[in-house]
């Protein structure tokens, strides 16, 4: 039975840094819980907006944009899932709870690194391959590729939920477990980092080839209107690439001490403070509202439209408020 416990705690610290001793209280904090609902309910909030902005108009179900959609439901589960279970956790202090709460959060992650690999690639191949991007990336080859994603995250989360569930007395089940964990863990920061260099050598691969484009632009001497043309083209394939970069750089910040962290945790290698946990558990939850910001101002027709609807929401509620000061008060009083 002591194992038991031992297995539990063993995999509640290493998913929120949980400890048994008085220094670990429960309870709900408003120094540190407030802030956190608050940025989870924005991610979610505008995860939704962006969603159902690109699913309404017919013009923005390109297939980059679907993309984006499946990238936007990763970050949305974040704020409407992921920061309640993690709220809850640290309130409640119950193992099983805080289980499912590290489970959610590492498939977040993987979900979003390989959500942000995807739009890499999708964006080479329109640079590097611009004459057959439209043979070679199709609605439907996307759609199996996003579908095939959720599928193996999801595969790959629900083992780890059997292996948390394989809870025995014995030594030697105990020593097993916990060396499923410690593979779970490398194997995660393995994708991770993996995906970060593929990231890198594409990003640089896009710069490099846009950088030759331009210099080529320069030698010819081009028409007025095929300058204009090629210029706007570039300009916008170089906000893609400053897109992708962006959202590669801010998420590798928010995420690689979260996955190193959780390593070093589960080899008993080295303990934060209660403060050091509690930045490295809470600021990855930035990366579900930063990246619809950045990809909306880098898709020049997403930011259009999302501009056009936000004038209009806020000119609607600067005019209500208007009528309203203008009704006169024997009006209101009659009423």
């Amino acid at each position: 039975m002591e194992n038991q416990k031992h297995n539990f705690s063993n995999l509640t610290e290493e998913a929120e840094g949980i400890k048994d001793d008085d220094s670990r209280l429960g309870g709900f904090q408003a120094a540190t819980d407030v802030p956190l609902l608050s940025i989870g309910l924005l991610s979610f909030l505008t995860n939704l907006f962006i969603i159902t902005t690109i699913l309404r108009r017919r013009n923005l179900r390109t297939t980059s944009n679907l993309i984006l959609v499946s990238l936007g439901i990763s970050d949305l589960l974040t704020g409407l899932v992921a920061v309640p279970l993690q709220i809850t956790c640290s309130v409640v202090l119950d193992r099983g709870l805080c289980i499912a709460t590290a489970i959610f959060t590492k498939f977040i992650s993987i979900s979003t690194i390989v959500h942000i690999s995807i739009i890499t690639v999708d964006w080479h191949i329109f640079i590097i391959h611009a004459l057959r991007y439209h043979v070679l990336v199709r609605k439907r080859y996307v759609l199996a590729t996003l579908f095939v994603v959720w599928l193996i995250n999801s595969g790959i989360a629900l083992v780890r939920l059997a292996w948390a569930l394989e809870i025995n007395v014995t030594e030697d089940e105990d020593d097993k477990l916990h060396n499923k964990e410690t593979q779970y863990n490398l194997f995660c920061l393995g994708i991770f980092c993996l995906l970060l260099m593929t990231n890198i050598i594409l990003d640089v691969n896009m710069l490099v080839v846009l950088g030759k484009q331009v210099n080529k632009i320069i030698k010819h001497n081009l028409t007025r209107e095929c300058l204009v043309h090629e210029n706007r083209m570039r300009s916008n394939q170089r906000r893609a690439v400053i897109m992708c970069v962006l959202m590669l750089v801010i998420n590798v910040i928010l995420w690689l001490p979260y996955f190193t962290y959780d390593l070093w945790q589960d080899q008993g290698a080295w303990v934060l403070s209660l403060e050091g946990e509690y930045v490295i558990l809470s600021v990855r939850v930035l990366s579900s509202l930063l990246n619809p910001i950045i990809y909306t101002i880098g898709q020049r027709t997403l930011r259009k439209v999302v501009v056009k609807k936000l004038r209009v929401a806020f000119a609607c509620k600067q005019s209500q408020e208007f009528k309203t000061e203008e009704i006169p008060l024997n009006e209101i009083t009659r009423n």
